[in-house]
């Protein structure tokens, strides 16, 4: 599962970023029965670690400190800001929802980039 080893790497960088996973209801959807077979719920929390927020990203953090990364935006950034909270669009992008990140960056009217190393 991504999540699951998006998890391990970061705790295995360098300098970890901190993890929030929102809109997850662990006992209603696939994903939180998965990572509760994963026991995600053991998984360090702070620096590093995981923390599990049940309302949606849009709720749970300023909207003006939130940008979707997605490949389908023409925003390019290169490097992170420690200030603003990055949602990784690429998990549902990659696949049959191909721009379902930026649509939906762009209806929260929330800023929207793509990764450029």
């Amino acid at each position: 599962m991504q999540l699951g080893y998006g998890y391990s790497m970061n705790k295995k960088a360098i300098i970890p970023l901190d993890i929030s996973i929102c809109g997850l209801d662990f006992n209603h959807s696939i994903t939180g029965r998965a990572l509760t077979e994963l026991t995600a719920h053991n998984w360090d929390q702070g620096r590093g670690g995981v923390t599990f927020i049940s309302s949606d990203v849009l709720n749970a953090f300023p909207r003006e400190d939130i940008i979707y990364l997605t490949a389908d935006s023409d925003n390019c950034i290169h490097e992170l800001d420690p200030s603003k909270v990055y949602v990784i669009g690429g998990l549902v992008d990659r696949n049959k929802q191909k721009g379902a990140s930026l649509s939906r960056a762009a209806q929260s009217n929330v800023r929207h980039a793509r990764w450029h190393a």
